[in-house]
């Protein structure tokens, strides 16, 4: 069979159109994967940002627990704390109210070693109590019920209610006596 120079043009033509439709296939399909790498990254990060925020959002709500789990822990000391002054009050008066032959008494006695113990033991939870006698009034720490007119002006001269802390907060201001001139 004879060609022709004309379909040996043509098939040349033919060769390099296969040729360009499949470098134009190849690079629609480099673009597809690109596109598909692409949108693969972007739901990645998307869902790795979703997946931080939850993450962030959980250590804040454990950490606000926390401190709330803490903050009504204390509040509820200070409540018990709160019912147990009377108590020691009471037993401030009981030993003001004896005289000397019945302190030394064994059951007396015993009422002191159960009060000394019961302020070491709430001493151990950081509650105590502060000593205000003789101290310059503070109307924070002192709620003056009396007044004397005998020594330095805003001085208490007598306790008659204890001041307690707990954690460093004060749960009842002392009742003083002030000296004023």
């Amino acid at each position: 069979m004879f060609w022709s120079k004309k379909k040996d043009d043509n098939l040349k033509d033919l060769e390099k159109e296969i040729e360009n439709l499949e470098e134009q296939e190849q690079q629609q399909e480099q673009q597809e994967e690109q596109q598909k790498e692409d949108s693969c990254e972007q739901k990645f990060e998307a869902l790795n940002d979703k997946y931080l925020r939850q993450v962030a959002e959980f250590e804040n709500f454990k950490r606000r627990s926390n401190e709330e789990k803490l903050q009504n822990f204390n509040l509820w000391w200070k409540e018990v704390l709160k019912a147990v002054l009377p108590f020691l009050d009471n037993f401030k008066r009981a030993m003001d109210a004896c005289d000397d032959e019945l302190k030394e008494n064994e059951w007396v006695k015993w009422i002191v070693v159960v009060e000394e113990n019961l302020v070491k033991d709430l001493e151990k939870i950081w509650f105590q109590k502060i000593d205000a006698k003789w101290k310059k009034m503070d109307f924070r720490k002192h709620e003056a019920l009396m007044q004397d007119a005998n020594m330095e002006k805003d001085v208490v001269a007598q306790v008659l209610e204890e001041w307690y802390e707990y954690n460093w907060e004060v749960i009842r201001v002392a009742k003083v006596s002030v000296w004023s001139k």
